[in-house]
């Protein structure tokens, strides 16, 4: 089975493109792990698109929401607000856009190659 992973990149669309991107390359795992990220993929997106959605109401003096704020509004639900492996999931914003969101994968650590992750490219 051939399940699809995010990896980081910034040439997955045409720089002058607005649109939010993620860039995928085929990880072949095993059985339960290829579930993992798969599950983990779907949530990492559903969390993307909630956060930008209830990002721009909110007073800039708030932040970026966090997985628990998102939860409370109901916009996903409580076993989406960490990871399928038990970590955090971490969103970031800038310039009124909701930049990235990120799950650090079956290693626990952020910032490497089997982070799961959505992430805005294009100009601000």
């Amino acid at each position: 089975m051939v399940v699809a992973v995010v990896l980081l990149t910034e040439s997955c669309e045409s720089p002058l493109s607005p649109k939010p991107c993620v860039t995928l390359a085929d990880r072949t795992c095993g059985g339960l792990q290829d579930l993992a990220f798969e599950i983990q993929l779907a949530a990492v997106e559903k969390i993307y698109d909630e956060a930008g959605r209830i990002y721009p109401t909110r007073p800039r003096t708030r932040g970026c929401p966090t997985p628990a704020e998102l939860v409370l509004a109901g916009a996903i639900r409580p076993g989406q607000a960490k990871d399928v492996w038990g970590g955090d999931i971490r969103i970031r914003c800038y310039s009124g856009f909701v930049n990235e969101v990120r799950s650090a994968g079956p290693d626990g650590i952020m910032e490497n190659v089997d982070d799961v992750v959505r992430r805005f490219v294009g100009m601000y």
